[in-house]
C-alpha cells in the first residue's frame, strides 16, 4: 500500500454508481398480444439438411462360423433383388391397369347410380381377374392445398363440402423451458413468460378438412359424368383408396 504524503488532504471517495437492473423481457397478461395470431404469423420451419454419409461399422464374420453363414449373406442379397424386381414388375402392370380400371370404376358408378357393388374384378379377355378395392376414408379428411384446389377446379360445389381450419400445436422446446409449462397451465393469457417465449409457443397450421365422406355427394356433383368422376378418383386417391390385388 503507498504511504500518504505529508500535509495532503485525504482524498475522497467517489461513491459507485449502482449497476443498472437487468430489463426484465417479461410481459404480464395484460399488455395484451395474441399468441394464436402470433403462432399463425410464424414462416414456416425449413427442412433440414440431410446429415452426412456415416462410418461403417464393419461385423465380419468368423470362418469358424462355416460355410453355410458365409453363403448366406449373398443368398440374402440374391432373394432380395428379385424380391425388388417382383415388386418393380408388380408396380409397372398396376400403372398399365390403373387408367382402365379408374375410368370402368367409375362407369360402373354412373351405371349402378353409386359405388360398384362389392366385390369389384377387373377381368381381362380370358377371364383372368384381379379384385378392386375401394376404401373410402374422406370423412373428416384433411386434404392438402393442391389436392383441395384441383377437387374445387373439377367441381366447384365440392366446396361446401369441405372446411378451413387452423390447428395449433405447442412446441415441446419452449414448453420445456424452466416455467413454462406451470405458467401455461395457470393459463396462457396469464402466464408470465418472454415475449419471445409467448410468440414462439404455438405452432399454427391451415389445413382443409372435409366436413363428411365424400362417396356419396360425388356422383350427383358430377352430374353423372362418368369423366368427371373418373378425374375426381385420381384427385382424392389419398383418402379415396384404391388398389387391385391378385
Amino acid at each position: 500500500m503507498a504511504k500518504a504524503t505529508k500535509g495532503a488532504a485525504p482524498r475522497a471517495k467517489t461513491p459507485r454508481k449502482a449497476a443498472a437492473a437487468p430489463k426484465s423481457t417479461k410481459t404480464s397478461a395484460r399488455s395484451g398480444g395474441d399468441v394464436f395470431a402470433a403462432a399463425e404469423a410464424k414462416p414456416a420451419a425449413g427442412k433440414k439438411k440431410a446429415a452426412g454419409p456415416k462410418a461403417k461399422t464393419l461385423l465380419r464374420i468368423p470362418d469358424m462360423a462355416g460355410d453355410a453363414v458365409h453363403n448366406a449373406v449373398p443368398g440374402f442379397r440374391k432373394a432380395k433383388l428379385q424380391v425388388k424386381s417382383g415388386e418393380a414388375q408388380v408396380e409397372a402392370n398396376r400403372n398399365e391397369l390403373a387408367p382402365i380400371a379408374t375410368r370402368l370404376f367409375a362407369e360402373a358408378w354412373v351405371a349402378q347410380g353409386g359405388p360398384p357393388e362389392k366385390p369389384v374384378a377387373l377381368v381381362n379377355r380370358d377371364g383372368e381377374h384381379l379384385t378392386h378395392v375401394l376404401q373410402d376414408k374422406t370423412a373428416l379428411a384433411v386434404l392438402s392445398d393442391d389436392v383441395r384446389d384441383e377437387l374445387v377446379a373439377l367441381i366447384p360445389g365440392a366446396a361446401k363440402l369441405l372446411v378451413e381450419e387452423t390447428q395449433y400445436a405447442i412446441d415441446p422446446a419452449v414448453l420445456a423451458e424452466e416455467g413454462v409449462r406451470e405458467a401455461i397451465a395457470a393459463a396462457i393469457a396469464a402466464a408470465d413468460i418472454t415475449d419471445e417465449q409467448r410468440a414462439g409457443l404455438l405452432v399454427a397450421k391451415k389445413v382443409h378438412r372435409t366436413r363428411e365422406s365424400l362417396v356419396p355427394h360425388l356422383l350427383t356433383l358430377c352430374g353423372s359424368d362418368a369423366d368427371c368422376l373418373a378425374d375426381a378418383l385420381n384427385i382424392l386417391r389419398g383418402p379415396l383408396t384404391r388398389y387391385l390385388n391378385a
